[in-house]
C-alpha cells in the first residue's frame, strides 16, 4: 500500500452508541472525500429501527464517481465571508482555498482553509480556521509549531475556547487569533503580514553569520 492518510470522522455523541445526529453531516462530506481521491471509504453505522450495526464500504474509483474540480472551493460560510471581506478590501494579500496538508511527522498535521499570496513574496501564509473547535485541538496545534512547524500558519479560534493568543510566542513561526463572533479581515491581514515578516527576517542571507 502507498502513502496516504487514514482520516476518522466522529463526534462527542459517538460516546453513545445509540447516537444518531451525524447521517446528515457524513453525507455532506462524501463529495468533499470523493474529490480528495481517496481510495476507500468505510462507514460504520446503525441501520434502521433497531440500530443494527453495519459497515458500507465505498470505493469512489471503482464507482465511476468524476472528479470534482470545484469541490477545494467549496468553504464553510465564514471561510469563505472572511475571503470574500479581503477581496474588498484590495490590499496585497489574495486569499485562496488551500490543498495543503502541512504534516510534521511523528507529531501530526493540519490542512489550513485558505492560503495567502502577495506580489514579490513566492511562499504563501496559511490559515486554518478552527472556529468551535475544542480547546485540546488548539493546544495540539500549538504543540506542532513548537515541535518544528516551519510552515506560517493562523490558526483563527473562537474567543470561546478561552486560548490566549500569547499561547504562541512572537518568535514562533505560526500565531494564533482569537476573535469573539467573527473573523475581521483586517486583523486578518495584519497577523498574517506580521507572520511574513517575521519569517523574511528569519530567513538570513547565505554567508551571513548571524
Amino acid at each position: 500500500m502507498g502513502a496516504g492518510y487514514r482520516l476518522t470522522i466522529d463526534g462527542p455523541y459517538s460516546l453513545f452508541e445509540s447516537a444518531t445526529r451525524y447521517g446528515l453531516q457524513l453525507a455532506l462530506a462524501l463529495p468533499a472525500l470523493c474529490a480528495a481521491g481517496a481510495s476507500a471509504i468505510q462507514a460504520d453505522v446503525r441501520w434502521g429501527k433497531e440500530r443494527t450495526p453495519l459497515s458500507f464500504r465505498f470505493d469512489p474509483a471503482s464507482a465511476g464517481v468524476p472528479a470534482d474540480d470545484g469541490a477545494a472551493a467549496r468553504l464553510p460560510d465564514e471561510v469563505a465571508a472572511l475571503r470574500a471581506a479581503v477581496a474588498e478590501l484590495d490590499g496585497p494579500w489574495r486569499a485562496s482555498p488551500s490543498t495543503k496538508i502541512l504534516d510534521l511527522p511523528g507529531v501530526g498535521l493540519c490542512v489550513p482553509d485558505l492560503e495567502f499570496r502577495r506580489p514579490g513574496r513566492s511562499q504563501p501564509v496559511y490559515l486554518e480556521v478552527m472556529g468551535f473547535w475544542s480547546r485540546e485541538a488548539v493546544w495540539r496545534r500549538v504543540e506542532l509549531v513548537e515541535r518544528g512547524l516551519l510552515q506560517p500558519i493562523l490558526f483563527a479560534v473562537s474567543h470561546g475556547l478561552r486560548v490566549s493568543e500569547q499561547a504562541l510566542g512572537d518568535d514562533a513561526a505560526s500565531a494564533l487569533y482569537v476573535y469573539k463572533r467573527v473573523m475581521n479581515a483586517r486583523a486578518v491581514l495584519d497577523r498574517i503580514d506580521r507572520l511574513a515578516r517575521r519569517g523574511e527576517a528569519g530567513a538570513a542571507p547565505a554567508g551571513d553569520s548571524r
